[in-house]
């Protein structure tokens, strides 16, 4: 079923737009070899931009004008990289501008290379003499535990420990704001795109409009779990929700599985099944690629897995290493053996498998046709894959679970922990994401001063997510540092525009499949 799909996504990824007129060359012929000449400029420098070592650009062309639709698609992208690439090493020239990257090193380093001492530790060692727990393990620490007073110690402890970047934030956006960065590249993911940034904004708050109902039902639905198991003395019956009871992230909600599963009971406990089966990271990284290879795909070679590293390191997350040409040559990766990961690692995959194949098929493609899906398409089929091994009936063929019987149309109480798990993992995302778009529109158009900052991160947070902090903060913090999307300076709207087309995606390869049951038995 994802072989079709699959294949109607990557071919999608040659089609994006053209603009402008000029009169240039014509010969549509010499376009083509312009293209497979850049190719090769661009793996022997392993950078975009550097077509004008070949004594010519985009702009000797008249490309506008070209009849081959296919060609002027490519030429309008190559022109665009072009321009970026120009005005980028531009940039990088100026002391301001290295001083932005330095800048996002040093944040880069505060976020993924904290510590902070295990609760268990900091009762007992009042000298600072306790186990360390970097940022992974301390979102697992949090996660393991219940107590209101555990994940409230981890919450403030890590949050007070990535804030220390708020200077550094503070300068960056000043210097964004002096070398005109923002809001003229706001979009540079949405590669390609024809959209204006006035429009995205437009289509996002449109968008949020619609969703915000759903999320304020979702909203009260874990509030009244959360009142369950804290009482109305930490949670209120109509009030925000603590921002600790989540754990240390409002990213996603998957701290609170356990409290807020609709049908507890019926859920099979995947966590407890591969620690039961002792199963290591390597293990769910194999998993993973016999996935894709019961689509149809080409198993990964030795080569790729002598590359890669799966012991611990400061950023322990999935990171791959790509070659000039575009090929995923190994990964590294150190995460916890839990149901959450399980899935995680195999959409991890999807870009794995999406590239490689774009490096074996299309060899007959100019390199920048295989580069225009905006990074919101990339993280949508992401998303999508690790939907479609969400389902029992995908646990329960790869043997981790028992099979369910299950009637055509009706639904179980299986069926009902299954969604409340993706909402749980990625429609309340929307929220986050989104309050972080609008607080971040803010600082970098100074709208919001720096003297603010804290206190417009919990206004959002209250306005957009229903959730407040556990205890009293101030413009001494910076609470907003806790967020990748904050730290590494990832674009929060690519992540709000993937979401929405997972559930698309999703929608249209179980239709091209056949499938006829339940959405969220596919």
């Amino acid at each position: 079923m994802w072989t079709v799909c699959l294949y109607i996504v990557i071919s999608t990824f040659l089609y994006f737009g053209s603009e402008n007129s000029a009169e240039l060359i014509s010969d549509e012929d010499k376009a083509w070899k312009f293209l497979y000449d850049s190719d090769q400029v661009y793996t022997n420098s392993c950078l975009y931009g550097k077509y004008n070592d070949l004594g010519m650009t985009t702009n000797d062309f008249a490309w506008q004008n070209f009849s081959d639709h296919l060609l002027k698609r490519a030429f309008n992208a190559t022109a665009e990289t072009e321009a970026i690439a120009q005005v980028f090493d531009q940039i990088s020239q100026l002391k301001e501008g290295k001083r932005v990257r330095e800048l996002g090193a040093e944040m880069r380093q505060i976020f993924f290379g904290s510590t902070i001492c295990s609760y268990t530790g900091h009762q007992i060692d009042i000298k600072g003499n306790c186990e360390m727990l970097n940022r992974s393990e301390v979102l697992q620490a949090s996660y393991n535990t219940l107590s209101s007073d555990e994940r409230k110690y981890y919450w403030v402890e890590q949050h007070n420990t990535v804030g220390r970047m708020r200077n550094a934030y503070i300068e960056r956006q000043q210097l964004r704001k002096e070398l005109n960065i923002y809001p003229k590249y706001k979009y540079l993911w949405f590669f390609g795109s024809e959209q204006s940034a006035e429009s995205i904004d437009q289509d996002l708050e449109n968008m949020w409009e619609k969703i915000f109902p759903l999320y304020k039902q979702v909203h009260a639905y874990v509030r009244r779990h959360l009142i369950n198991v804290y009482g109305d003395s930490i949670v209120t019956g109509n009030g925000p929700i603590p921002a600790h009871l989540f754990g240390p992230l409002t990213e996603h909600w998957w701290g609170i599985i356990d409290i807020a599963l609709p049908y507890p009971e019926k859920d099979s406990n995947v966590t407890e099944i591969l620690k039961k089966r002792n199963t290591t990271v390597r293990d769910m990284f194999n998993l993973s690629e016999d996935f894709f290879v019961s689509l149809g795909l080409p198993s990964l070679d030795e080569s790729f897995w002598s590359n890669s590293y799966f012991q611990p390191n400061i950023h322990c997350s999935p990171r791959f290493n790509f070659s000039c040409e575009g090929e995923v040559t190994g990964l590294s990766a150190c995460t916890p053996i839990n149901e959450f990961y399980l899935r995680t690692i195999i959409g991890s995959f999807t870009f794995v498998h999406v590239y490689n194949q774009k490096f074996l098929r299309e060899p007959r493609w100019p390199n920048i046709l295989t580069k225009l899906e905006s990074s919101s398409f990339q993280i949508a089929l992401r998303y999508a894959v690790e939907l479609s091994t969400w389902t029992n009936d995908y646990l329960s063929k790869v043997g981790i679970t028992e099979a369910i019987p299950k009637t055509k149309g009706q639904v179980t109480a299986d069926d009902i922990n299954h969604l409340m798990k993706v909402v749980l993992r990625y429609f309340v995302r929307i929220s986050e994401m989104y309050k972080i778009e609008k607080w971040e529109l803010d600082t970098v158009t100074f709208k919001t001063s720096d003297k603010d900052y804290n206190k417009m991160w919990w206004k959002n947070s209250l306005k957009y997510q229903g959730i407040c902090p556990p205890v009293r903060r101030t413009e001494n913090d910076f609470d907003p540092a806790i967020s990748k999307t904050v730290a590494q300076n990832v674009p929060p709207a690519e992540e709000i525009i993937a979401i929405t087309y997972t559930f698309q995606f999703y929608k249209a390869a179980c239709k091209e499949a056949g499938h006829t049951d339940l959405l969220s038995r596919w």
